[in-house]
């Protein structure tokens, strides 16, 4: 099993700061610690959330890498997907896979 972090920023400068990221980072974090789980891999980008996940280049390499029992944590839904169809579609994918889809403000989705 792998958990991935997720977080994703579609502003440049807050990005390459990384005040956003390190922010969801940390959150994540200690997210993790409360469901006993530990991040593995920490995927970040900066990119608009109206993108696909699966089109963008560091989604993309996420799909490419789940396996069954694997875990992506997500500061919030927002920073995975803004475009209410794609979200579904993950979601209804991450199931069917057998990957557990987490965002920290409502828990576990899958």
């Amino acid at each position: 099993m792998t958990v991935y972090f997720y977080g994703r920023n579609s502003d440049v400068d807050s990005f390459e700061r990384g005040s956003s990221i390190t922010s969801q980072i940390e959150k994540c974090k200690s997210y993790a610690v409360l469901k006993d789980l530990n991040i593995d891999v920490e995927v970040q980008e900066q990119i608009s959330g109206a993108t696909s996940f699966s089109s963008r280049p560091k989604g993309f390499e996420i799909m490419q890498s789940l396996k069954k029992n694997d875990q992506i944590i997500c500061l919030e839904i927002s920073r995975l997907s803004r475009n209410t169809l794609d979200l579904l579609q993950l979601v209804k994918k991450f199931k069917r896979m057998g990957v557990k889809l987490h965002f920290t403000d409502i828990g576990e989705v899958t």
